[in-house]
């Protein structure tokens, strides 16, 4: 079963319900047809101009090409004007309307938000075209309303297809110039990374610290829970290698009956103090007590890197290039076409 093909759906009950709408599309529509006839008219005048046409049209149709060569092409000015005069007429119709029904801020806008409207009416072969305008406005407008349905047909979805392939490309083109502009902004002038510093490091400093504070917080607890039987294994390793070859404790060890005990002892004593010192400032980093003096110490951090008394010009290479880098990364992103994803190209 062959699917039906979807065409453009006009909403008859909605118009029966409201006859000042129906009177509208009546006007709208039957000033499509007329703006339809009137560029097909001007098209087939311009043909019959050709000399390739006209003899073509002459020797297959030499009744119809004498009737129109006679009595239509010498005179198509003036009957292009009939339909300029009733396109003059709509247009003042509607801003006359438009002016009692205050649409726009002045009186006087119409013709300027309508330009399509008033260049169409010039009847110059340039300008004639503009009136395809007005029928792409009209079929729209009506869409708007409700009393056609484009959504579902196929040249809706070829038009809005091609649109958003268009504005897609044209969107991240410029995208991409501007992060270009950006990066060459970053290597070319001197003292971009101090204003990055000045305009946006700085501002954000307090929460930049806390956040800063509330990392380290963080790591130490993590790094004490993880890590509290190896830390202990390794400081016990270290005092027991120092206490053995340490003079002081070595002689002390020599001393008949309690040196040995004695040097015991004091391993034992010292191995204790310094895991407990360890132990006591690895839970004071990582406690939420210790908040305010951590957030002073990662304040004085930050301000000792941000200082621009010794400038670093290592540093600024560094900053310039992580910046550099995270542009491309943004232009690797822009790069990527969306509708050949939709596509599947």
């Amino acid at each position: 079963m062959k699917p039906q093909k979807k065409r453009i759906k006009i909403y008859y009950g909605k118009i029966r319900k409201d006859k000042k709408s129906s009177a509208y599309l009546a006007v709208d529509f039957f000033m499509i047809a007329l703006v339809m006839l009137s560029i097909v008219w001007m098209i087939v005048d311009w043909h019959f101009i050709g000399n390739t046409t006209r003899n073509v049209v002459q020797d297959l149709f030499p009744n119809f090409f004498n009737w129109y060569d006679t009595k239509i092409h010498p005179h198509y000015l003036e009957y292009d004007a009939y339909f300029v005069t009733i396109f003059l007429a709509e247009l003042f119709i509607k801003w006359g309307i438009a002016i009692v029904n205050k649409k726009y801020m002045k009186w006087w806008f119409y013709p300027f938000i309508h330009w399509y409207d008033v260049l169409g009416c010039i009847p110059i072969g340039t300008f004639r075209i503009l009136r395809l305008i007005r029928i792409y406005s009209m079929v729209i407008r009506l869409d708007k309303k409700g009393f056609i349905d484009l959504k579902h047909t196929a040249i809706y979805r070829l038009i809005k297809r091609n649109t958003d392939i268009l504005a897609e490309e044209v969107s991240d083109k410029v995208v991409d110039n501007v992060l270009l502009g950006v990066q060459d902004e970053i290597y070319t002038q001197d003292g971009s990374i101090e204003k990055i510093i000045k305009d946006v490091i700085q501002p954000n400093q307090a929460v930049l610290v806390k956040w800063i504070a509330q990392k380290v917080q963080q790591s130490n607890q993590l790094f004490y829970d993880r890590f509290h039987d190896q830390i202990k294994e390794y400081l016990q390793k270290n005092i027991d290698q120092a206490v053995e070859s340490n003079k002081s404790i070595k002689r002390i060890d020599k001393i008949p009956l309690l040196g040995k005990q004695i040097t015991e002892t004091l391993q034992e004593s010292i191995s204790d103090i310094t895991y407990q010192v360890v132990d006591l400032t690895l839970k004071d980093l990582s406690s939420q007590n210790k908040e305010e003096q951590i957030n002073q110490l990662a304040d004085v951090m930050f301000e000792t890197m941000l200082s621009n008394e010794e400038k670093d010009m290592r540093l600024d290479m560094v900053v310039k290039d992580m910046v550099s880098k995270s542009i491309d990364v943004m232009r690797e992103q822009v790069a990527k076409k969306q509708w050949k994803t939709r596509e599947k190209i």
